[in-house]
């Protein structure tokens, strides 16, 4: 994946064209990003979602998959806190059994929640297409896709709506391009991920986010929110929106170096 995008990047600098021209030209100016809360108790769940609505962001993405009941009384105190104007996700990580996560879109399915990403575990293929066809919610799938053949799987049997794509995970660009395609042959939504990289990889997902006719959600790159001064690129982050940049390449001019304390 590392080496697919530099040598990506340097073939769009070698044309003196954004990265996002590669892919056939942006569709989108700006893409949205998701803040995250992750497992915590509902009294700081509550503060922080309070603090990202204030800060200006739109869309917010909750682990849950530890205790169901916990879960459903953290995820409703924060629908409650920031109102329905929010959008608002959730990610069990592959935490649930079939029964608790039956359970949980029952007891929070008037939330409107946005997405129920990975309930069960990334081999129970059979439990996620039945759990989508039994609850009607919006079903995404994130460490069950890792190949094209995995995408090929789930868009021929409408197993889920929405497709996480992580460039670590699909092996590089070029499959994650290739799964979009697919998802949209299904009528399947996609979101680019790059939560815990630099703002290297973070770039590549922005400039695929721009470009990709199914990447119509908010997308997972926090990294342009939660470490702003690790690097220098074109790419601007404001009320919850990174506007792409239109420099040569990934638009990431220089990492810089880490103080470690």
């Amino acid at each position: 994946m590392a080496l697919e995008a530099a040598f990506y990047d340097l073939a769009a600098k070698e044309r003196k064209i954004p990265l996002y021209q590669m892919f056939g030209g942006k569709l989108r100016e700006k893409v949205m990003i998701n803040r995250h809360l992750g497992i915590m108790g509902i009294d700081e769940a509550v503060e922080k979602a309070v603090q990202y609505r204030e800060q200006g962001y739109h869309s917010i993405k909750m682990k849950i998959g530890t205790d169901v009941e916990e879960d459903i009384c953290r995820v409703c105190a924060v629908r409650d806190a920031v109102g329905y104007e929010m959008k608002l996700r959730v990610d069990a990580n592959a935490g649930y059994s079939y029964s608790d996560a039956y359970k949980f879109i029952r007891k929070t399915c008037d939330l409107d929640l946005e997405v129920y990403e990975q309930l069960l575990d990334k081999h129970d293929f059979n439990g996620t297409k039945q759990l989508k066809r039994d609850t009607g919610v919006v079903i995404g799938v994130d460490e069950a896709i890792n190949t094209i053949q995995d995408a090929v799987r789930y868009a021929y049997e409408r197993a889920a709506d929405v497709f996480v794509l992580k460039l670590v995970k699909t092996g590089g660009i070029q499959n994650a391009v290739t799964i979009s395609e697919i998802a949209a042959s299904a009528g399947i939504r996609c979101v680019a991920t790059s939560t815990y990289d630099t703002q290297i990889n973070g770039a590549v997902c922005l400039h695929l986010a721009s470009s990709l006719p199914t990447s119509t959600m908010s997308n997972d790159i926090t990294c342009y929110a939660t470490q702003p001064d690790m690097a220098d690129t074109c790419h601007v982050l404001k009320d919850g929106y990174l506007t792409i940049g239109d420099e040569a390449g990934i638009g990431v001019r220089s990492l810089k170096e880490m103080k470690i304390v």
